[in-house]
């Protein structure tokens, strides 16, 4: 497992590094996850508000990730890619604005670790909408 929502690694050295030393080991199976708690790794145009900035910069554009399975595959590798929900849903917490709705604790009180990943399936179906844009952009 490669854990890019906690640390990003460049495309280029995933290619050069991790993907062609499993090659020459023969490894076949790279779980590329994408999203932690505090980010996520991946640079959806629909939603700007998840570009990261700062100490959290670094993401992958759809088209990396393309290349990067592609890549993998011409070495006999398979890249599978990992959103964590409802895990580390806390990395999307960005997309409030779009719909996304998270179980919040009362006024006044802090929330606590297991309580900040939470997500809400509301009535109205804002959050399934918003989670199912993502996916879907995800894999196009």
């Amino acid at each position: 497992m490669l854990d890019t929502g906690r640390r990003f690694v460049p495309a280029a050295v995933v290619r050069s590094q991790i993907l062609d030393g499993m090659a020459l080991t023969r490894m076949n199976m790279l779980q590329l996850h994408l999203n932690d708690f505090c980010r996520f790794a991946l640079d959806l145009p629909s939603f700007p508000a998840l570009r990261l900035k700062g100490f959290m910069a670094g993401q992958y554009s759809v088209e990396e990730i393309r290349e990067l399975v592609a890549y993998a595959h011409d070495r006999g590798i398979r890249i599978v890619p990992e959103i964590d929900i409802p895990g580390h849903a806390n990395g999307l917490s960005p997309l409030k604005g779009d719909g996304l709705a998270t179980c919040e604790p009362a006024p006044g009180k802090k929330p606590s670790p297991v309580d900040a990943t939470k997500l809400f399936d509301d009535p109205a179906g804002k959050t399934r909408d918003v989670l199912g844009r993502v996916f879907k952009e995800s894999v196009a």
